[in-house]
């Protein structure tokens, strides 16, 4: 098994997390501006080169159930990532992620809120997908 990447992808940043090497346990680790998303990954996946797949989050309207404008964006993102890395590429509902890490920020730390919000956003979503891929539960992707 290798390890997977979660992306919450934003306009202006991406918040990036990242599995153990057996893919059971998701941490955060780094921020960066959406124009620098690609050559992270890049990076990282030449760095690491056992990356099994990457995790998106799909943002949805709490309300309706629809998905937001921004997931237009999101699943080029996709696509591109899976056509430049060969990477099977997953989409994972991300509402209350942002909620969650915002509750984890306020018992932890006020430091630099932003950037350590997107990236326990990113770490919620991956852990979000590893609990429905452990439980043989199907995950949307870039196949589907």
């Amino acid at each position: 098994m290798g390890r997977y990447i979660g992306i919450d992808y934003g306009s202006k940043r991406c918040g990036i997390a990242v599995t153990d090497p057996g893919g059971i346990i998701a941490q955060p680790v780094d921020t960066v501006s959406t124009d620098e998303l690609l050559r992270w990954l890049n990076d990282y996946i030449n760095r690491e080169r056992n990356v099994e797949g990457i995790v998106l989050g799909k943002p949805i309207e709490n309300l309706t159930g629809e998905p937001l404008p921004i997931w237009q964006e999101i699943k080029l993102i996709g696509r591109r990532i899976k056509r430049e890395f060969n990477i099977p590429v997953y989409y994972v509902d991300e509402r209350f992620t942002t909620k969650w890490a915002e509750r984890q920020i306020n018992a932890v730390a006020r430091r630099r809120k932003k950037e350590l919000r997107d990236r326990l956003a990113a770490a919620a979503l991956l852990e979000t997908f590893l609990a429905l891929k452990n439980q043989g539960i199907h995950v949307e992707n870039e196949r589907d």
